[in-house]
């Protein structure tokens, strides 16, 4: 079984919404991918560096938004990886990490592979390597349910954006492969957009990978006032 096999649609009904959000409250997961790559068991040396590992990517993750680890030898060594969305800062990021690491043991108890995904960072952790590689298999789709009335200049003004968006991201080095802007379309609505990759990533990759998931927002989120394409390398959203 290949690590890229998963595509998911998940409508966004009352799950989240898309405009940014301060939670006061401690937020529940958007997804989660329990991976079928094997189990471990309790007392194993997988446990001890399963364990090991989500220490450090929660205490280290925070520090930049970003951090890699990997914990053992073959055949029991584990791969990790956190991200926080760009605009989190330090608490957020921490907080977020800490419910991951939480909520991963709890919902994909004994995996050896999974993923897990909040409004504010994601968590993945294999006994495959998946470093430096563009995933755009495990993926997974929000939608708002509410449509747009004219939605023909909102999807032409899109494109235009989200592309500014990907070079912005990719080629700027401060910008650490995150970028948000927004547009105003037909002189009144404000359309907003988000793209993030993972920073283990090339840019060839990103740039690659967030074009890809913009190429799924008809399948997705076609007639939607916005919507996300939320993947294990990459993510967008969009919204009015």
């Amino acid at each position: 079984m290949s690590i890229m096999d998963f595509i998911f649609q998940v409508p966004l009904l009352l799950i989240i919404s898309l405009s940014l959000i301060t939670t006061t409250t401690r937020a529940d997961p958007l997804y989660q991918i329990c991976q079928n790559y094997g189990k471990y068991t309790t007392n194993s040396t997988y446990q001890t560096n399963l364990n090991n590992l989500l220490r450090s990517l929660s205490s280290n993750g925070p520090t930049t938004g970003f951090f890699t680890a990997t914990q053992g030898n073959p055949p029991d060594q584990i791969n990790g990886l956190v991200l926080c969305r760009g605009d989190t800062d330090v608490t957020a990021c921490t907080s977020c990490l800490n419910n991951a690491v939480y909520d991963i043991a709890q919902l994909c108890p004994y995996r050896k592979s999974a993923i897990i995904w909040y409004d504010d960072c994601l968590l993945r952790y294999s006994n495959l390597r998946f470093f430096n590689s563009s995933d755009k298999s495990h993926v997974f789709y929000m939608w708002n349910v509410k449509n747009m009335s004219d939605p023909t200049p909102f999807f032409k003004t899109l494109n235009g954006l989200m592309g500014s968006l990907v070079n912005r991201a990719v080629n700027d080095t401060s910008a650490e492969m995150f970028a948000t802007g927004d547009v105003v379309v037909n002189g009144v609505q404000r359309l907003y957009g988000l793209v993030q990759c993972t920073r283990d990533l090339s840019q060839d990759s990103c740039a690659d990978c967030l074009r890809y998931a913009i190429g799924e927002i008809p399948t997705c989120c076609a007639g939607k006032i916005g919507g996300r394409v939320v993947g294990a390398s990459c993510n967008i959203r969009m919204n009015q």
